[in-house]
């Protein structure tokens, strides 16, 4: 009886594992004016994809968010929609309209969901995290899956450094000039 009980409450207890994984790709990237990461999921289990919804979020101080293109495997139609729901956090979600059966039949083990394309607007390093609101099956389903966030770097580009330099030194020509002739 004891053992029953031990068992249930270690079962009970016991972390969730998940097959599916949720992740940003490439996980670190630099870009100068615009830069694409992609959204995949790996590990699906046999029962696919029917849908998902997902929450992304970034540092707006570093990149923002300009389009969302979605991505359906095979002959597959869906439905995507993207909304920015504050600074520096979006919602991200579709649904594939196909039998469940066709699905559970064509649809691969993993693939990308959808493509971000973010633009610089600061220098640093901005975090790309990923929540998973609800992800379902074929029939419906919810599951649960792991999460791999990334990162994008946004570096200024050579020119821009060059511009900043050149009205730097153009700057500091008028004060010397101007310091002389007093």
């Amino acid at each position: 009886m004891v053992k029953r009980i031990l068992l249930a409450v270690l079962v009970s207890c016991a972390a969730p594992t998940f097959a599916a994984t949720l992740s940003v790709t490439p996980d670190y990237q630099k870009i100068t004016n615009s830069g694409v990461v992609s959204v995949r999921v790996d590990g699906l289990n046999e029962n696919r994809l029917g849908g998902y919804d997902f929450f992304v979020t970034w540092d707006p101080a570093i990149v923002s968010l300009t389009s969302v293109l979605f991505a359906a495997p095979g002959e597959f139609d869906g439905l995507g929609q993207w909304e920015l729901l504050d600074l520096g956090l979006a919602s991200v979600r579709a649904v594939f309209f196909a039998d469940p059966e066709d699905l559970v039949a064509s649809q691969p083990e993993g693939f990308v969901l959808a493509d971000l394309t973010f633009a610089g607007v600061g220098s640093g390093i901005s975090l790309v995290d990923l929540e998973i609101s609800e992800l379902t099956d074929a029939f419906a389903q919810p599951f649960g899956a792991e999460v791999a966030n990334g990162a994008i770097e946004v570096v200024p580009e050579p020119s821009t450094v060059w511009l900043i330099a050149g009205g730097a030194l153009v700057a500091a020509n008028r004060v010397l000039r101007r310091g002389f002739r007093r």
